[in-house]
């Protein structure tokens, strides 16, 4: 444990965060495409990407908030 926080809630929180930020990513880049910014062809492989960077961020905060949960801390 560190300061009250154990490591794998660390681990956890940290997968959360990087999980959250290539989603933001992907929606920025959807957001440039709609905008004219980049090519049309690409938005379609962008809302996949968008679309499972979603699904993990879901699922790396479900770990997070259960390991709290279920670990107390």
């Amino acid at each position: 444990m560190v300061d009250g926080c154990c490591e794998e809630k660390l681990r956890l929180l940290f997968e959360f965060q990087s999980a959250t930020r290539f989603y933001s990513a992907s929606v920025a880049a959807m957001a440039e495409i709609a905008g004219g910014l980049l090519p049309k062809a690409d938005f379609a492989l962008l809302s996949k990407a968008a679309n499972l960077a979603y699904e993990k961020c879901i699922k790396a905060r479900d770990c997070f908030y259960n390991h709290m949960r279920e670990h107390g801390c």
